[in-house]
């Protein structure tokens, strides 16, 4: 007899009008195990409690209206093996009909893993839009042709994707490490898509290592998000078709701006291999945007079978990338700028306002600890960059991690995915004999422009680190000590933020 599980397997059911119903599901067990009899209103199974799996094939009999999943901090792991089957009982997390939202605690304490078994999710051509927000996808694995081999994080050809501070990291596949969509509408925003890996199978050449899209029939759009460290193929060898990072492939006819069919805005693209950026027949308006590392180019562009395709690229970065913009080997397409930069001039910026030829003097990629729970890392420009306040007043009021541009008195916005933060105070900071004695932890000293400290600095009090923040540079002085086991940290700041 199948027991119910009234008080620790919640499903809360609501009426929105009509027959239609919005079913709220609370997980609250980590293992992986499936719901014996779903539709039935009780996410439960051969265990006490509601497991996710058990939770989404709850919701996929529940098909009249929008549903939530509520996964809290946990470490999700899929151990119910068997690829290639459909109904959610095994392997993936297969979605199969309506409106879903997961909703997690927090991309770094909320993980689903696949744990190698299969891929992580797979939203069913069936469904309707699928939200992932504040979760950590990981742990998938998929090889093959076609579908079998795509999307080693998620594989999604329902009518949307809609990813929200949420983590795609370490999946593998043939196609889409990270993610492969083809669907109608797809937005990764406040995200992160990292260290994902794309791999040739039995002759199929592999694409698309954080992200694939292919002939999206609406808009793509990568907001205040990562693209970062994903590959494809063994250190991006030939045969790789696309990008490592995004590949976009067959748009939807959209010409003019700003309905072009792809957006990126105020993201950072770093470190994929071999390309950041891959557009083949889609136009796509690039904002506010840092392009860096990326050694096979940071954008690229392929066929354009459309002939009023536009590449619209505006207060963007450019930088120790390979040849950016190419190479285009079909159609005519326009490439239109205003105020970039191009460190090595390949992406042919004409505009007299343009910066060519010029190093942006970034800081390497980290995670500066943005307001909120935002996950998405960056390259923060360094003190005396030719990027601060060299762009026109952008579409966006805010920057990467959420700031406000512009900072300072000046009206210009940064180039790039940040702004550069200003701070009130002195530029400088000397701490000399300044406090003498004692200082209790969980003191934060700050500083605009660099700290020094000396003297007689003495810190008695283990109870939480004493920090020492500072825009430019830090130095202890030869009277600076710590005793009884006091825990200081000393970094160099983003304002407001924290530079590991």
């Amino acid at each position: 007899m199948r027991e119910r599980f009234l008080v620790v397997a919640s499903v809360t059911v609501l009426a929105l009008g009509g027959s239609a119903l919005a079913a709220t599901l609370d997980v609250n067990r980590t293992d992986d195990f499936i719901d014996t009899n779903p539709g039935d209103g009780f996410c439960a199974g051969s265990l006490p409690g509601c497991s996710l799996r058990a939770a989404i094939m709850e919701a996929n009999a529940l098909t009249l209206g929008p549903d939530t999943i509520n996964l809290p901090a946990g470490h999700y792991v899929l151990t119910l093996a068997g690829a290639g089957e459909d109904l959610g009982l095994t392997g993936d997390l297969d979605i199969l009909e309506g409106e879903l939202t997961i909703e997690g605690d927090g991309a770094e304490v909320t993980i689903i893993d696949a744990g190698g078994i299969d891929r992580v999710i797979d939203v069913r051509p069936t469904s309707a839009s699928v939200t992932l927000n504040k979760l950590k996808i990981t742990g998938g694995q998929v090889a093959g042709a076609g579908g079998s081999g795509s999307g080693g994080g998620v594989l999604a050809r329902g009518t949307g994707l809609f990813l929200d501070k949420t983590i795609v990291d370490r999946n593998r596949a043939t196609r889409g490490g990270g993610i492969y969509f083809a669907g109608a509408a797809v937005s990764v925003s406040l995200s992160a898509v990292t260290n994902n890996v794309v791999e040739a199978f039995d002759g199929v050449a592999p694409s698309g290592g954080g992200l694939e899209v292919e002939s999206p029939a609406e808009a793509v759009s990568v907001g205040f998000s990562t693209i970062a460290g994903n590959r494809c193929g063994p250190g991006g060898a030939a045969g790789c078709e696309g990008a490592g990072g995004v590949s976009l492939t067959g748009c939807f006819p959209g010409v003019t701006w700003p309905s072009l069919p792809v957006r990126v805005i105020n993201s950072t693209v770093s470190g994929n291999t071999p390309r950041g950026v891959w557009l083949d027949d889609c136009g796509a308006w690039l904002e506010s945007s840092t392009l860096v590392d990326n050694p096979g180019g940071g954008l690229g562009v392929a066929a354009m079978a459309d002939p009023g395709w536009l590449l619209l690229v505006e207060y963007s970065i450019l930088s120790g990338n390979g040849p950016d913009c190419g190479p285009q080997t079909g159609g005519t397409w326009l490439l239109a700028g205003n105020r970039n930069l191009d460190s090595d001039a390949t992406c042919g910026l004409v505009e007299s306002v343009d910066l060519p030829s010029t190093d942006p003097m970034l800081h390497p990629l980290g995670h500066f600890d943005p307001p909120g729970d935002r996950v998405a890392s960056s390259h923060h420009p360094k003190p005396g960059s030719p990027v601060v306040d060299f762009a026109f007043v952008g579409l966006s009021p805010s920057d990467q991690d959420g700031y406000p541009r512009p900072q300072g008195a000046r009206p210009e916005y940064d180039l790039g995915s940040i702004e550069v933060l200003r701070c009130d105070g002195e530029e400088d900071l000397l701490l000399e004999n300044a406090l003498p004695g004692a200082t209790a932890g969980g003191t934060t000293i700050e500083a605009c422009g660099t700290l020094t400290t000396g003297g007689a600095f003495v810190t008695v009090q283990n109870i939480g680190p004493v920090r020492f923040w500072a825009r430019e540079a830090i130095a202890f002085g030869n009277g600076f000590t710590v005793v009884d086991g006091a825990d200081f940290v000393a970094a160099l700041v983003r304002w407001a933020g924290y530079v590991p």
